[in-house]
């Protein structure tokens, strides 16, 4: 059934408990700011709620003999076994040869030290230091750090689509002390960032070419391992300029020695081990799984294009989306001009694609160059298996209509015309259908989406949303636990605003093995989020 299966798992113990108690938590919160109104029953009855187990957690899908295999393939001291970098897989890999590509990585000493002892506690103490000058002299506060913290880790999935299967490395800094004020940080350092050139979305990018012509070159620009070269003194010099000596933007009511302080601490100071067990620091560059890691890619860029743009004319059509650079231009010598002027300014190295008949791919759009103008629709990558979530999974039913629907909504947003848009859906079909999903739920979703699709214009402007979150655990009974929540919450919960209606709506895509119920107010409306994205 292939790796996108998802199975029952048993949750935590006491998951369901300690979830009831963030959700009492949440509204009381809201009572007080007064946004809510909250009745006396609404607390016991969640406590009550809390204490129900429903349904079970045995899959019908794994099997002992599953379990047995699984155990015998990870004790194996042979092969390392690690997810496929940009593709639904998992690799196997001698052991060796895994640990020689991790570690010739890390011999590059202009980006990574070698320490010998655990620096963890001195850093925590640091940083409450910082913290409490900071807190001592300004409104913008950072929570002390407290608690146990440990070392990162560095690991590498391998890039089965490069040639040498190369690793990218990825050091999670989750249970360091400098996580979760590295997250901080990048929330407020966010608005800063240079956004005259940078794409949030694919959509973005096909505005940007509905709205040009078509005459010129087009060409893609790669930036060769960004992450990892970002120099961070100079980006961190950037960030200094752009949030305190920059007219166009507002001081940030932080000290300026105190923001840079907290940022080389995330950035150059954060320990990680590696797999067997040696201890490092990144000294330059930033990796993976870092919270600031793409906080410090795009305003770096964002820097160099506006230096780039004193120097040379910009391109008749220039976007970025991170690494990946878009731009029309005359003919060839002006692109590869335009190149080594990025090259000079930012000291990285640029990989140029020239479009092939007109036609290139970027991001996940197929570009074409046709009549003075320019059409769209997706692009599929050759070594693309069509793996997506199997129809047959344990997990709940809006978890198939959001793959279903995935499919569908891009085909409309990414095809220019309707021919295009009904060979995708014909492929998309196929690539379901081969996954196990029912046509018949395929068909009911292409109607539906395509009639909204169609409807769209006539849909009413969205009200103002009061955010509640309950993190809840899937089981064969999940849809009975989910409306026991939800009716508890409309028996008890009204907006303080009379005008405001309860009603019940559900979408998104929940993560795997559990699901979100998010309160919005529409009214008070039920839909499913994830925690870092909350309104949908």
């Amino acid at each position: 059934m292939g790796l996108n299966c998802h199975i029952l798992s048993r949750p935590r113990r006491f998951q369901k408990r300690v979830e009831c108690e963030v959700l009492i938590d949440n509204v009381e919160k809201l009572q007080k700011s007064g946004q809510v109104i909250v009745s006396q029953t609404f607390k016991q009855e969640v406590i009550t709620e809390s204490t129900k187990s429903r349904g079970h957690y045995n899959s019908s899908i794994l099997e002992k003999r599953h379990i047995d295999a699984a155990k015998e393939l990870r004790s194996d001291p042979a092969i390392t076994i690690r997810r496929a970098d940009k593709a639904a897989a998992y690799v196997l890999i001698d052991s060796k040869e895994y640990l020689s590509k991790i570690y010739s990585i890390l011999s590059d000493t202009t980006k990574f030290r070698k320490i010998s002892r655990n620096p963890t506690a001195a850093l925590k103490k640091r940083l409450n230091k910082i913290i409490a000058k900071n807190n001592s002299t300004c409104d913008v506060k950072f929570e002390r750090l407290t608690g146990e913290y440990e070392m990162g880790y560095c690991y590498g999935n391998v890039k089965t689509h490069k040639p040498g299967n190369k690793l990218r490395p990825i050091i999670s800094q989750i249970p360091t002390p400098t996580y979760y004020i590295a997250k901080r940080l990048c929330a407020l350092l966010t608005p800063y960032i240079p956004t005259s050139y940078r794409l949030q979305s694919a959509s973005d990018f096909i505005d940007i070419l509905n709205n040009s012509d078509a005459e010129g070159r087009v060409a893609s620009l790669d930036v060769e391992s960004l992450f990892t070269n970002v120099p961070v003194d100079r980006t961190i010099n950037y960030i200094m300029e752009r949030v305190y000596h920059n007219e166009a933007t507002p001081k940030l009511a932080i000290p300026e020695a105190v923001l840079r302080e907290l940022l080389e601490c995330c950035t150059k100071e954060a320990p990680f081990t590696c797999p067997r067990g040696n201890k490092y620091c990144q000294v330059d560059g930033v990796a993976m799984g870092s919270p600031l890691g793409v906080l410090l890619a795009n305003f770096f860029m964002g820097c160099i294009e506006e230096e780039v743009f004193k120097k040379v004319k910009k391109p008749d059509i220039y976007c970025r989306y991170i690494d990946d650079i878009f731009i029309k231009t005359k003919d060839a010598a002006e692109a590869e001009h335009f190149r080594l002027h990025l090259q000079e300014t930012s000291g990285l190295t640029f990989t140029m694609e020239n479009s092939k008949d007109g036609a290139m791919p970027f991001l996940d759009v197929l570009v074409q160059q046709e009549e003075g103008r320019f059409t769209t629709s997706v692009y599929t990558k050759p070594t693309n298996p069509g793996l997506c979530l199997n129809g047959r999974s344990e997990c709940p039913t809006r978890y198939k209509d959001s793959t279903i629907s995935a499919y569908i909504r891009r085909a409309l947003t990414h095809c220019s015309t309707w021919k295009q848009v009904h060979q995708k859906i014909q492929r998309s079909t196929q690539v379901l259908i081969n996954n196990n999903f029912s046509e018949k739920d395929i068909n009911r979703l292409v109607k539906k989406i395509v009639d909204s699709w169609h409807n769209k214009k006539q849909q009413e402007d969205k009200k103002e949303s009061i955010n509640i979150f309950y993190k809840a655990t899937f089981s064969t009974a999940y849809e009975e636990d989910e409306r026991a929540i939800t009716q508890i919450v409309k028996r008890n919960i009204k907006p303080s605003d009379p005008d405001r209606q309860m009603t019940s709506h559900e979408k998104g895509h929940p993560p795997p093995t559990e699901y979100y119920i998010l309160l919005l107010e529409n009214g008070l409306s039920l839909t499913e989020g994830g925690q870092s994205s909350p309104v949908y």
